[in-house]
């Protein structure tokens, strides 16, 4: 009987892991910032999509156009992977739920503050003259999984009266 334990312990890890893995791919793959600029002066526009290792690009200025993608730029890379970090975060957090270490209250919280630095980032000079913001795709697919795979920890109605006693 111990056995068969063991082998659905792992087919479950396994399958954590599948998930956690493919929501790593979906990081480094899925767009997760929009800008459009448009600049009334000099009849000049500019809409950009960005991932962490790529972005697209489409932009007209004075009777010029074009579009194209970008890929692994260093510099929007790492800018991208700086603004990222909170969003690998989300990650740990969705798997330390899903073997029942942490509650989904703190995977919430993660969830939230992996989206601060691009809502941050439009409050600096560069969008003064275009709307821009997060594209939630990691948030959003990694939400539905943690909510359909995450194991809550076990409360321990006797945790708080040991804590007494041990004063």
């Amino acid at each position: 009987m111990e056995g068969d334990w063991i082998t659905v312990s792992s087919i479950d890890d396994k399958h954590n892991k599948h998930l956690v893995s493919l929501l790593g791919i979906i990081a480094l793959i899925a767009p997760f910032f929009f800008w459009l600029s448009i600049y009334t002066s000099s009849i000049t526009s500019r809409f950009e999509i960005v991932g962490i290792l790529w972005s697209f690009v489409q932009w007209s200025d004075q009777g010029g156009t074009g579009s194209g993608f970008i890929v692994f730029d260093p510099i929007q890379s790492s800018l991208a992977l700086l603004m990222s970090l909170l969003s690998l975060e989300f990650l740990v957090a969705i798997s330390r739920h899903q073997k029942g270490l942490i509650r989904r209250k703190r995977v919430w919280i993660s969830a939230l503050l992996s989206q601060l630095p691009m809502i941050a980032f439009l409050f600096t000079p560069l969008f003064t003259n275009g709307l821009g913001g997060p594209i939630p795709i990691l948030l959003i697919i990694g939400l539905i999984i943690d909510r359909k795979t995450g194991i809550e920890p076990p409360i321990v109605p006797w945790e708080d009266e040991l804590s007494d006693t041990e004063k």
